[in-house]
């Protein structure tokens, strides 16, 4: 592969040294890049082979990603978007942000090797960012995500979140309006899409439900090692509460489960969360790069904000600090570790094997290794065997 490339994109030309790959998806890969001309700054360049989308469908999901991240430009809790190149023949490159501190993945699998937690003030951090962006796709945007998980979710080095990959993402006529597709990720799915019903932004913030619970039990609410098995589950929605004896308050715990009600109609909306007393108390977690933004100021107003870049704990100090952008991600876990008589390290192996068991499950589901890639074409003999089969979303099912 060539180790420099140059991209006359749209807004200006790039000379970019390669570094390394970063992912891969179905119909390309994202790399990072370092600029020639201003050594230390890093780039993302998604590029896309357009020979590999064989459906219309797929074209038109790329060409609306694109579009999302157009307009989108200057929102504090979303990838920003650079630039953008056609080669007049198959190639298409986007030009993206780095975010230094990688995905919140890799966070929760640092977080799950050492078996120790993140402060409040960190999870609270994620939490209000993630409601702000969601609150800007859905509201100012009309664009439903779909596709909620800690692997889309990226971490720049002063502690600021970006939600990226709108691979699945669709923009709706109208706020209100609701969706019918079947797509995401299994286990952060909605049971109005396991069960094939009409949905709308609620079901982001089932998603989101399920990976704040994850970031602060290390574990998912609904793990099963079939899709019959993991549908059941998310549709009753019966799962163990995140465990009171984490450094975590009633009201942040509270909050996070309330997301995860099977009606979407139980589900609080997203104007309610942020109005709530919760996050107006922490918003001093949260980036003073994000504060200062006009998409903050409108939504909790110019004069509460100055009210908490003024106070003495505003500032980052629960976030999580990334080192060296051309280095792999090895983020400063300022983590809490368990207490002692409460649960130590062989309580917590109990929960890693949870998590081991469904890896069977997401091999079969992700496509070459690829987290992005939700739902492929399972193998007939697979489906064949399981029981249930109307458990299974009928996408799945004729996938064959």
């Amino acid at each position: 592969m060539c180790e420099q490339l140059e991209i006359p994109g749209e807004s200006r030309r790039w000379v970019l040294k390669r570094h390394r790959i970063l992912g891969k998806g179905s119909f390309g890969c994202a790399t990072l890049y370092e600029e020639v001309d201003a050594p230390g700054r890093f780039v993302v360049v998604k590029d896309i082979n357009m020979q590999t989308m064989k459906k219309n469908e797929e074209v038109k999901s790329f060409e609306m990603e694109v579009e999302i991240l157009r307009r989108s430009r200057g929102h504090p809790n979303i990838v920003h978007f650079l630039d953008y190149y056609h080669d007049g023949a198959f190639m298409i490159y986007i030009v993206m942000e780095y975010c230094a501190g990688g995905d919140l993945g890799q966070l929760e699998e640092q977080m799950q090797y050492r078996a120790s937690h993140q402060p409040e003030r960190f999870v609270a951090s994620i939490l209000i960012q993630m409601l702000a962006g969601l609150y800007y796709l859905h509201v100012d945007q009309h664009t439903l995500h779909r596709d909620i998980k800690p692997q889309n979710v990226f971490l720049c080095s002063d502690g600021a979140l970006r939600i990226g990959d709108f691979g699945v993402s669709t923009v709706l006529d109208q706020y209100g309006a609701r969706a019918k597709a079947v797509c995401g990720s299994p286990f952060y799915m909605a049971p109005e899409l396991c069960e094939e019903r009409a949905y709308d932004s609620k079901a982001d913030l089932w998603s989101l439900g399920v990976m704040m619970y994850e970031l602060m039990a290390l574990e998912r609410p609904f793990n099963a090692v079939s899709v019959p098995a993991l549908t059941r589950q998310i549709t009753r929605g019966v799962f163990n509460p995140i465990p009171r004896d984490l450094p975590y308050s009633a009201p942040l715990v509270e909050m996070v489960e309330s997301f995860l009600q099977t009606s979407p109609a139980a589900r609080p909306t997203l104007r309610r969360v942020l109005r709530s007393a919760y996050v107006r108390s922490h918003l001093d977690c949260v980036p003073p790069s994000c504060l200062a933004s006009t998409h903050y100021a409108q939504l909790f107003g110019e004069e509460l904000l100055q009210e908490v870049v003024r106070s003495p704990e505003a500032a980052p100090t629960a976030t999580c600090i990334a080192t060296t952008a051309g280095s792999s991600n090895t983020a400063c876990l300022q983590a809490v570790p368990r207490e002692q008589g409460k649960k130590d390290r062989g309580d917590y192996a109990s929960g890693s094997h949870a998590h081991k068991e469904v890896n069977e499950l997401e091999m079969w589901l992700e496509s070459n290794g690829a987290a992005a890639d939700a739902l492929p074409n399972p193998e007939p003999s697979r489906l064949e065997s399981m029981s249930n089969k109307s458990q299974i979303p009928r996408r799945l099912r004729e996938m064959r």
